[in-house]
């Protein structure tokens, strides 16, 4: 089931809290008294590699009953979702997806490149669905198995960094753009705070001081 519970994800939520006392036990007195969201991780990733199939199977067999009674439920609440994946009216429902213009223009962004067929094109997209999707997922994992419900930025390079030289200059990049995005969020959230300050404020003189987020382009070296 897209989007729904995994076995791993099982696995995490039924053992994270052992895992993070055999964690702390193994710091003794000289240790933080914390455990990371890495660190926390990467343990219950590396128990879990240790089952047996027998025991993974346990584990598959409780998240696809977790994903069929949530399911069910779904459908069954006022407004829940449509069979057969219909919307209001007996009408297909869209999938969300990436707009096909926008990836076009980023993919021929490159200087070099001059166009791009359309199997190719909807490969590129289909490609990077598949890739923020299996990113999204891995990082609400990890997420909820820190005992969070939110996904930060901190979840999404630790997925980044797992991915070993992979996904080397994925990392590189979120570790060059995060700090400029949280800096960017926390000032807009100040503004919200305090209208009065927004007001007064130069754009110009903003736009000077704050370093730009690199864009995507930039990866092509269409972007000077």
């Amino acid at each position: 089931m897209p989007g729904g519970t995994s076995a791993y994800l099982m696995f995490a939520n039924a053992n994270r809290n052992e895992v993070r006392e055999d964690l702390l036990k193994a710091q003794g007195s000289e240790g933080s008294g914390k455990i990371g969201i890495a660190q926390l991780g990467k343990e219950l990733g590396a128990r879990w590699k240790r089952l047996s199939e027998e025991e993974k199977e346990r584990y598959k067999t409780l998240a696809k009953e977790q994903n069929e009674r949530k399911a069910a439920e779904r459908k069954e609440s006022p407004g829940g979702e449509a069979e057969d994946g219909q919307g209001k009216g007996g009408v297909q429902a869209k999938p969300p997806g990436l707009p096909t213009a926008v990836v076009k223009r980023l993919v021929l962004s490159d200087p070099e490149l001059k166009r791009i067929s359309a199997p190719a094109l909807n490969l590129v997209i289909n490609s990077a669905e598949r890739f923020i999707g299996l990113m999204t997922q891995r990082s609400r994992e990890v997420a909820i198995t820190s005992g969070k419900r939110t996904i930060r930025m901190q979840d999404i390079l630790a997925v980044a960094r797992e991915g070993g030289w992979r996904m080397a200059a994925i990392l590189d990049h979120l570790k060059e753009v995060s700090p400029l995005i949280e800096a960017q969020d926390a000032k807009q959230q100040a503004n919200s705070a305090n209208p009065e300050a927004e007001a007064g404020a130069n754009p110009k003189e903003d736009a000077k001081a704050a370093p730009a987020v690199r864009r995507i382009t930039e990866f092509f070296g269409g972007a000077p």
